[in-house]
């Protein structure tokens, strides 16, 4: 083993880490997204094609509940202290932890080629941090491979034997993956409030699902996507300006695109008087109507509203606080190639602020008392910005 090239170490190790890194930032967003407290995309989605979000909203994303991501997460802690140990040399027989972090490193290689091959076969989207994630345990596995005199495989036998009896750390070492990463998952619940998740999905399903909960009708006004023979209709009535609707607009979103056969309505409820049908609405200085019928009319006028629609959530906090939110609208709008003239004619039409007036006014009727409220298929879903309780909704209508 001395005759190899120390760098092949180091490149060990730094696969090893940064493709914990990437495990890690993943699990997070996951967990995030999932509970609703997700500030934005992440940061590896490029387009639909590319697209974090959509893959950690699938099916295929868990695994017993758990995300995929933190089966990596731990699995790869696991690689980085075997990896560790080998290149430092801490054990007193190196030539068999090398061999251990080969077999667990293949293994995992192994596991990146069953994840690709799903992401290829059965989703219309990929996640680049999970592809950098498999690449990245291709580069460990050739590293460690490359330290290995050519016997490696003559010693597996006698490797798993001792695994079992005399190095029984090891063994235990593998096997503490599947605890381990229980813990972590309650571990990422607590710290982001979902500990008590299981409970609040069932509880949110149980009021949709029961029969006593009256079912509501809505029009076609609004922004929406999805085929007109959903399975599932998700009606959400939200402000631009409203903190809560853009934690939950990701995670609408994400929803929406992983399923193709489903439906999702966006209707416009600004909490200002201006353009609210409820007399007792206060009147604002109009930026939320103006933000509502900025969006209604970008897909009006270029079929780019759900674009505007994101945008204006990404850009919240500074639309509300920078004074200069016309500014921004209007950059926003050049940004996609909408004429200005044309959104200003369409804004200020009657009857774009009669379809703000409408919308609300449905929402009134529906008895919504604040903003995001969502329904699913007519019944009102209570936390429903959450895609554990669209999930659950989701399999019950199979």
């Amino acid at each position: 083993m001395s005759s190899h090239k120390p760098w092949k170490f180091y490149l060990a190790l730094f696969a090893s880490f940064a493709t914990l890194a990437t495990h890690f930032y993943l699990s997070k967003h996951y967990f995030e997204l999932n509970l609703g407290l997700s500030s934005g995309s992440a940061v590896c989605n490029i387009n639909n094609t590319f697209n974090c979000d959509t893959v950690s909203a699938s099916k295929f994303s868990t695994l017993f509940g758990i995300p995929m991501a933190l089966w990596g997460l731990t699995t790869q802690l696991i690689v980085f202290l075997f990896t560790l140990n080998y290149s430092l040399g801490f054990s007193p027989d190196r030539p068999r932890i090398g061999r251990y972090t080969f077999y667990i490193s293949l293994f995992v290689a192994i596991t990146s080629v069953v994840m690709g091959s799903i992401s290829m076969l059965f989703l219309s989207s990929y996640c680049l941090f999970c592809i950098l994630a498999y690449l990245l345990s291709f580069i460990h596995l050739y590293a460690i491979h490359s330290t290995l005199d050519a016997q490696r495989w003559s010693h597996c036998a006698e490797d798993l034997r001792l695994s079992l009896t005399q190095n029984k750390g090891i063994g235990i070492s593998v096997l503490s993956i599947l605890p381990l990463t229980f813990l972590f998952n309650n571990m990422f619940l607590d710290h982001f409030g979902g500990s008590l998740l299981k409970d609040s999905v069932e509880s949110s399903f149980a009021r949709w699902s029961d029969p006593s909960t009256p079912t509501r009708t809505f029009t076609h006004e609004g922004l929406s996507k999805g085929p007109d023979n959903a399975k599932l209709v998700i009606v959400e009535f939200a402000d631009f300006l409203c903190s809560h609707c853009k934690n939950a607009a990701p995670s609408l979103k994400v929803f929406t695109d992983s399923h193709p056969d489903v439906r999702f309505i966006f209707k416009a409820f600004p909490l200002d008087g201006s353009c609210n049908a409820d007399p007792k609405m206060p009147k604002g200085d109009g930026m939320r109507c103006l933000l509502a019928k900025s969006v209604l009319c970008a897909e009006k006028i270029a079929q780019k509203g759900w674009v505007i629609y994101d945008q204006i959530f990404e850009l919240q906090e500074k639309i509300y606080s920078s004074g200069q939110s016309q500014e921004i609208l209007k950059a926003m709008m050049e940004k996609n190639n909408i004429d200005l003239a044309t959104m200003e004619t369409c804004r200020n039409s009657e009857e774009m602020h009669q379809s703000v007036l409408d919308q609300t006014q449905e929402g009134l009727q529906a008895q919504i008392e604040g903003t995001p409220t969502i329904f699913a298929n007519n019944k009102y879903l209570s936390r429903g910005q959450l895609i554990p309780v669209l999930q659950r909704v989701y399999k019950s209508l199979k």
